[in-house]
């Protein structure tokens, strides 16, 4: 990415804020496309997560309750599609057929579980207890795909851990070892990064009276900025490199998904199960 600094989240002003979150839609509509075997492209998914599906959860009260008398959950195929919006909006890893192996029992009750932790308050150890709650059960699901799982239950409030957000968010931080900063902050994608991130991104919510969730849109909007303009000064041969990457990330996006499913998130080790994946509709074995 480039190394030229951005808006800094310690001094970006509240004028400055809102102009860059402006560009968000522009921003999702650039990056949209690439999974075949993705029903919706990421602009609609963008949509789904932050609005249509924040309002089914919320409505599910007649539902059999857990055992903790909650009802709010999410459903296999819903963390399906959430996994597959995640991977749309950040890089390809091959999750898809690893979470689709989870069943839909074992994905509510998960869900229920860390529901009920944040049903109240979003500290930071409530959230991060949740974050456990929800991925320590689930195949391919690290902290990432857990806080857009936590998302849906409090979308302005708990901010996703994209790569653009956290370091945004921690641009100014010093960098850990040879890990790099800024842009080229390199991310192990555990829960420590998630909570220091979620440190980061409460403090500029509240100097700027702004929801944490548009903290992280910025930290996006600005991420994905930065990225092209690498690209477009590295000139023809940059332009070339990343397409052919990128049609090659779709190669293997699709072969993931159609064969067997591949290794968990960065940051966690999760056990390898069949999945079983149609072209258009990710299924769980159940």
């Amino acid at each position: 990415m480039s190394k030229l600094p951005p808006l800094l989240p310690s001094t970006v002003t509240a004028t400055a804020f809102a102009t860059t979150l402006s560009r968000y839609t522009a921003t999702i509509a650039r990056k949209s496309g690439g999974y075949a075997s993705a029903a919706r492209n990421l602009d609609e998914l963008d949509v789904w997560r932050c609005e249509e599906l924040p309002a089914i959860v919320r409505e599910r009260t007649d539902e059999k309750e857990g055992e903790d008398g909650s009802s709010h959950h999410i459903t296999a195929e819903e963390l399906v599609d959430l996994t597959y919006c995640k991977l749309k909006r950040g890089k390809f890893r091959p999750l898809a057929g690893l979470v689709a192996s989870n069943t839909d029992s074992k994905v509510i009750k998960a869900s229920r579980a860390a529901f009920s932790l944040i049903s109240d308050n979003t500290e930071r150890e409530s959230v991060l207890a949740a974050l456990k709650a929800v991925s320590s059960p689930l195949s391919g699901v690290g902290p990432a795909t857990a806080s857009y799982i936590l998302a849906v239950y409090h979308p302005s409030d708990i901010p996703v851990f994209s790569d653009e957000g956290y370091r945004w968010v921690l641009y100014e931080a010093p960098a850990v070892a040879k890990g790099g900063k800024g842009w080229e902050r390199e991310m192990k994608y555990n829960a420590k990064e998630y909570g220091a991130y979620l440190e980061g991104a409460q403090k500029v919510a509240e100097r700027l009276g702004v929801t944490q969730r548009d903290v992280e849109r910025v930290g996006y909007v600005l991420g994905r900025e930065a990225e092209e303009e690498r690209v477009l000064a590295g000139g023809a041969g940059a332009k070339r490199k990343a397409a052919a990457a990128a049609k090659k990330g779709g190669k293997k996006a699709r072969k993931a998904e159609l064969d067997t499913p591949a290794e968990g998130e960065e940051g966690e080790d999760q056990p390898t199960r069949p999945g079983r994946v149609l072209r258009n509709r990710t299924v769980a074995k159940t």
